[in-house]
């Protein structure tokens, strides 16, 4: 037969591993909303470029 103090230690390493999991689950989330960002600002920087190089064009001609 197990003992109590077997239990409480894998309930103990159980609660750890689900706080460890949630964390981790939080940073992917942050992760996840700081990678769409980053699409968003290089969207917009390819935009910005791509204007000022077809104004350079039509200046030049």
């Amino acid at each position: 037969m197990v003992d109590a103090g077997f239990h409480e230690e894998v309930r103990s390493a159980l609660r750890d591993a689900l706080h460890a999991l949630q964390d981790v689950s939080r940073r992917s989330d942050k992760l996840e909303i700081l990678i769409v960002n980053l699409m968003r600002q290089q969207e917009q920087l390819l935009t910005n470029l791509n204007r000022k190089s077809t104004s350079e064009e039509g200046s030049a001609a």
